[in-house]
C-alpha cells in the first residue's frame, strides 16, 4: 500500500476555494479510481489555513493512475494556487 500525506498552509483569504477544489478532487478521485482507498482532506480545529491531505492507494500502480489522470491535471494546479509556502509531502509505503 501507497500513501501520501501532504501538510499544507493556505494562503490567506482561499479557504473556501481551496475547500471547493478539494471536494470536487475528492469526489471525483472515488468515483474514477478504484486503487484510491481514502482521500481526506483535514483542517486543523486551531488554524483554519492548514490543512493536511491524507491518500491511501492500493498499490504503487494506483498512485500513478492518480497522478495521470483528468482531474489531477486539471485541478491540481489550480489547488496550487491557494496554497502558501509551506507544503510538506510525504510518500510512504505501507510495512504492516
Amino acid at each position: 500500500m501507497t500513501c501520501l500525506i501532504a501538510r499544507v498552509k493556505l494562503k490567506p483569504g482561499r479557504e473556501d476555494d481551496f475547500a471547493r477544489l478539494e471536494r470536487e478532487f475528492s469526489r471525483l478521485e472515488h468515483e474514477r479510481q478504484p486503487g484510491t482507498l481514502v482521500y481526506d482532506v483535514l483542517r486543523q480545529r486551531n488554524d483554519p489555513l492548514s490543512c493536511v491531505i491524507y491518500v491511501r492507494f492500493r498499490d504503487e500502480a494506483a498512485y500513478k493512475a492518480h497522478q495521470s489522470t483528468e482531474h489531477y491535471q486539471r485541478l491540481v494546479p489550480q489547488i496550487l494556487e491557494t496554497l502558501g509556502e509551506q507544503v510538506d509531502v510525504q510518500i510512504l509505503d505501507s510495512i504492516g
